[in-house]
Parts: structure tokens; sequence; C-alpha cells
């Protein structure tokens, strides 16, 4: 009898033992956990990089665990994937990427952590495993989902970049400069955006470069050996404020080693008065054979001489003057014309008369001699301070010529006749200082007529000839 009472207490041992932990699942377990064990082991079987972790069910908030022990599931896959992602990044772009700038490196690792983490190959949770009160959380990652992810993104960041650098080196061979540089610009800015200062190693003709140091090397070279020339010396504006012709320049780019010199076209360029102001057109390009004028609409007379920078345009290049030595520029100074102001006037009977064709011989002469002239118009009989620092000031005129030529009138005689006497004066003056540079007398002259005009023209043609003769042989000592 002792005997079956033990036997059958060791079956229930027995049959306890093999069914309530394995065989039987305790009360509200869901099917799956009965299986947990094996579904984690398969899974370390199919992914290099997985992580399970847990969390207890505080006061039954089963969701709550289920994020808790999700959150420390995926920081354990960031440390084992960190270590692949930094791995692929070196082999795409060169050890340097991570010395030289291990910050950025480690964001970037960072970033592609992040990503690779918010879409994983395979994630579950087990509720009541591997205890009743706890939540296990299992993501996981295969080995190519990281190399796929990252290399295949790499690769597609640089690979524009490399295209860029290809064609400025060709474009550089055939001296397509301004085309090589705007490539060299695109690419420095690219890698700038993709990679954010980032070493990147490449290769370029079977020639192992970093990318960002070959770019800045050729961009500052190709700034380095650009000229602008100015074309045009000598020029001058006149005392109304007008340039004509414009000055020009051309941009070209001198080979360090040859000496070779190339025009540089469709090149943005920027001008702006150094000293002195007036109206232009600040931004241009240049044209064929890297040429163009300055389109200059007015220059502030007042002053002796305006200057205007003419320069690259970084902004419109994208070239950030960090990249470069110098900025290539030019400064063309202009001087105003020296001016004469022209007054002339002639009394005749009393009465202000034009005398224009002797006016207008007057003012080709002084033109023909390199001034600039501008017609004074309120002199009296007079010159006064007043007259010239009105022609200073208003027409900004380096000196004021007054010639007057006065008739006295006499008759009439018995016969009706009247007699003019014709006298007068030419005085040229300085306005800068006010001085007066010479004074001639007109020479003496008598004319005859029936009315008291004719007698005055009459003796104006017998002297104006010699008289502006005069003027003439003194104004060519001025200079």
């Amino acid at each position: 009898m002792k005997r079956y009472v033990i036997c059958l207490v060791c079956l229930m041992v027995i049959s306890g033992c093999a069914l309530w932990p394995f065989g039987r699942r305790k009360d509200g377990e869901s099917k799956k956990d009965a299986s947990a064990k094996v579904q984690i082991k398969n899974l370390r079987k199919k992914y290099k990089y997985i992580a399970e972790n847990w969390a207890k069910i505080e006061g039954g908030d089963v969701s709550s665990a289920r994020d808790t022990a999700r959150d420390r599931a995926r920081a354990e896959l960031a440390k084992m994937i960190k270590v692949r992602i930094t791995d692929v990044i070196t082999d795409e772009l060169g050890k340097s990427a991570q010395v030289e700038s291990y910050e950025i490196f480690k964001k970037k690792t960072e970033v592609y952590t992040d990503i690779i983490l918010g879409k994983p190959d395979e994630q579950d949770w087990y509720e009541f495993y591997p205890t009743k009160d706890e939540i296990t959380y299992v993501l996981c990652v295969s080995e190519e989902t990281v190399n796929e992810w990252v290399r295949e993104d790499l690769r597609k960041k640089k690979q524009p970049i490399e295209q860029y650098v290809n064609s400025a080196s060709k474009e550089l061979k055939a001296k397509k400069y301004s085309s090589a540089l705007a490539n060299l610009v695109k690419a420095r800015n690219l890698s700038e955006r993709l990679f954010t200062g980032m070493s990147i190693e490449s290769e370029l003709n079977g020639t192992p470069v970093e990318l960002n140091s070959f770019i800045g090397t050729k961009i500052a070279e190709l700034m380095g050996g650009i000229e602008i020339i100015e074309l045009d010396k000598n020029v001058v504006y006149t005392a109304e404020g007008k340039i004509k012709p414009q000055p020009r320049i051309q941009m070209i780019f001198k080979d360090d080693v040859s000496g070779e010199k190339t025009p540089l076209e469709n090149f943005p360029l920027k001008a702006g008065f150094i000293s002195g102001k007036g109206k232009l057109i600040e931004e241009f390009n240049t044209g064929s054979l890297g040429m163009t004028e300055l389109n200059i609409s007015e220059i502030d007379p007042s002053n002796r001489s305006t200057s205007i920078k003419v320069e690259i345009d970084l902004e419109q290049l994208k070239v950030k003057k960090t990249d470069i030595l110098r900025v290539p520029s030019v400064s063309i100074t202009m001087k105003k014309m020296q001016t004469i102001a022209l007054a002339t006037a002639f009394y005749n009977a009393g009465i202000k008369t034009n005398i224009t064709s002797f006016s207008n011989d007057l003012r080709d002469f002084t033109i023909r001699n390199g001034y600039g002239v501008v017609d004074y118009t309120n002199m009296s009989k007079d010159i006064t301070s007043h007259d010239r620092r009105e022609a200073r000031e208003s027409l900004n005129a380096d000196y004021l010529l007054a010639v007057v030529l006065i008739t006295k009138i006499e008759g009439p005689d018995a016969f009706g006749f009247f007699t003019s006497h014709i006298n007068g004066s030419a005085k040229l003056y300085s306005l800068d200082d006010d001085n007066e540079l010479f004074a001639i007398n007109s020479p003496a002259g008598t004319g005859e007529h029936l009315d008291k005009s004719g007698a005055g023209f009459e003796a104006f043609s017998k002297v104006s000839n010699a008289f502006i003769d005069r003027i003439k042989e003194r104004i060519k000592t001025v200079r």
C-alpha cells in the first residue's frame, strides 16, 4: 500500500514539474509568450544586431511598460550598430573624416543610427515574459541594412560632388576657367550641405585626394590668377558730370607657370565709388574677350577726381572671402576735365548784343586745347567776386574767361553818319584761388554807319579777329 502511495506522489510531482513551468501557461499569458524564448533565439540566429530588454508592469499599465522596454532595447541596439556605422563611414569617406572633424563625424553617426532605429528590420514584444509582471521588447537589424542605409546614402551624396570636381578638372585643362570655378563652387557648397565640413577621401584620375582640400586649393588658385585690367587711362568727366566714352576693363586669368593670359567671359562683377559720388550700374558681367565698360550715368562734378572700385562679385559666384587670399579688383580714377566758364558781352550803343560767332570761335578753340566749356550768362560789364564764386560753385568751372567789348557812339555828322569807337578787355581768372591769370585789352577800332548799331558792328568787325587771336595765344600759356 505504501508503495502505491509513493508512486502516485512521485508521479504527481514529476507531472507537476513537467507541465506547470513548460507545458501549461500561466494565467493571462498570450499565446506567443509560451514560445518567447524560441522566437528570440531564432531572431538571434537571423540578425547580427538584436537587442532584448524588459520593464516591469506597474499598476497594470502594460502600454507604459512596453514603451519603457522598447526605449531600453533601442538604446542597447544603438550602441551595437554605431560601431558598424562608424566603420562604414570610415570606409566610404576615409579615416580623416573621423580624425579631422570628430564632433561632426559623431553627429553624422547619430543621424544614421536614428534613421535605422526608426525602421528596424523586425521588432516584437512579449507580455509576461520573462516573468508574469514584465514585458520584453526585441529590436532587430541586419548588417545588410546598416550597409544599405549608410554606404548607399554616402555614395549617393558623394557622387555628385565627385562629378562636379571631375568636370572642373577637365575644364581647367581646357582653360575654361569660368565654368571650372562654377563647378568647384557647386562641389564645395554641396559638400558643406551634405557633409557639414567632414573630410571626403576620393580618387581623381587614379590619384587619392581629399575632396574638400582639393576644391579649396583649386578655388584659391583660380581666384589668385585672376586680374582685372583698366583699359582706358586718363578718363575725364565734364563740369556737367557727364562721362564719355565710358571706362573699360578686361578680366583675364594669368597662368603662373606659362604666363599665358586667358580672357574670362560672363564673370560677375560689382562696382562702387571709393571717392566722390555719382550714379552707376553696380552689378554687371564681363562680355566677349572678358571685356566690358562701366555704365556711369552721372558723376558729381564738384569733385576734382572720382574713384571707382571694380571687383569680382563673390556673392554672385558664391565664393567666400575665407576661400581666397585676395579679391581680384581694380581702381579706376577719373578726373574732372579742366573747365572754362566762358562769358562774352558786347554792349553796342548801350545795348547788350549777342556776338555768337565770336563766342563759338573761342569755345571751339578751348575745346580743341583740352578744356571743357560752360557758358556763364549772368555777367555784367564788370566781373565781380560774386561772378567768380558763382562760376565755381554753380558751374563747377576751374577758370572764368570774361570778354567785354563796349562801343562809344558819336554823331550823327553833317552827312548823317554815326561814328563808333570800340574798346574792351579779356580776363582769365583761376577760380580755385580767385587769381587773375591774365588781362588783355582789345585793339582800338572805329566804325561808321547811318545808324548807331551799324556803326558799332562795323567797329567790332575790324577788331574781332585780332582780339580773338590775342586771347588764344594767352590761353595756350595757361598750361
